[in-house]
């Protein structure tokens, strides 16, 4: 989707002031609120995107980026959210080979992987039914790039009536063009719905149910 295209959308009402009025739990029994429900999506995370050594496209942006994200992995799994990371690649490709294979990130068994071979993984129609048979119902998304994969995948999860709230300081762009990345990042918010958030407000929102949900 091209920025002027992007522009002309029309706006959303307002953003809620924190991630809990966002998400709905700030006037909920903690007791009634699965953490199962909330998923850390984890996009394009990949050589190509992120290791300046690989290629032409990664930054010493990126680079850091992609180890903040590597870092918050298990952080946001010790609550009980689900971990959801989405790689691109051809038909043929797995994993190791795609775009090089993740870069700083590690999985684990109990993590959902799911290629795309676009821009938004919705354009499979094996995605939408994944989130749904996993009971995901709210986002925290992280990754690669802000003005493509991120800004695509998190528009259609809205369109598709997901809550989505976007940690800025774990979203990057593979180019020397990280001014673009509020833009992109603004539209999110306020054209789409989107409510931004940092991985500090994140982890806070997610300890803040530990006494009252099973984190593990």
């Amino acid at each position: 989707m091209s920025l002027s295209n992007i522009l002309s959308f029309k706006s959303q009402p307002p953003t809620p002031n924190t991630l809990a009025d966002y998400f709905g739990t700030a006037k909920i029994d903690f007791k009634l609120i699965n953490p199962a429900d909330y998923a850390h999506v984890v996009i394009d995370v990949q050589k190509q995107f992120c290791d300046p050594l690989y290629g032409r496209r990664g930054t010493i942006h990126t680079e850091e980026i992609s180890r903040k994200i590597a870092h918050s992995m298990p952080l946001f799994r010790q609550f009980g959210i689900q971990t959801l990371v989405i790689y691109m690649g051809r038909p043929q490709d797995h994993i190791r080979v795609a775009a090089g294979g993740f870069h700083n990130i590690k999985t684990i068994k109990s993590d959902l992987v799911f290629k795309k071979e676009e821009k938004s993984p919705f354009s499979s129609p094996d995605f939408l039914p994944l989130l749904h048979d996993h009971g995901i119902k709210n986002m925290l998304v992280s990754g690669f790039n802000a003005g493509a994969c991120v800004f695509d995948t998190v528009v259609d999860s809205l369109e598709q009536g997901f809550n989505v709230a976007v940690m800025k300081d774990l979203v990057g762009q593979d180019e020397n063009r990280d001014d673009l990345i509020p833009v992109y990042l603004e539209q999110m918010q306020r054209r789409f719905g989107a409510y931004m958030t940092s991985s500090k407000e994140a982890y806070e929102f997610l300890g803040a149910l530990t006494p009252h949900t099973h984190a593990v």
